[in-house]
């Protein structure tokens, strides 16, 4: 509890469950942006689907880029010195 300048200490309410914020049938959780386990796997799984699609796109527009998620380093070969 901390103190306050006046004083008195303040008094934290324990946090109330509360119903997921998507389907309103089993109770979210902060962790999970207030979404009950159901929603929150289904969310994650539309966000990792919309960014495969994404990267089609990408693809198909652009051809085959290097982009930072693709790219690898080159394989240098070191010259030979003269001797």
């Amino acid at each position: 509890m901390a103190d306050l300048p006046t004083g008195k200490e303040e008094v934290s309410e324990p946090l109330q469950p509360q119903l997921c914020v998507k389907c309103c049938e089993f109770f979210g959780n902060a962790a999970s942006m207030n979404m009950c386990s159901k929603c929150y796997r289904d969310y994650t799984k539309n966000e990792a689907d919309s960014t495969k699609q994404a990267k089609a796109i990408r693809s198909s527009l652009f051809g085959d880029v290097c982009t930072p998620e693709t790219s690898e380093r080159p394989i240098v070969k070191e010259q030979e010195k003269p001797e």
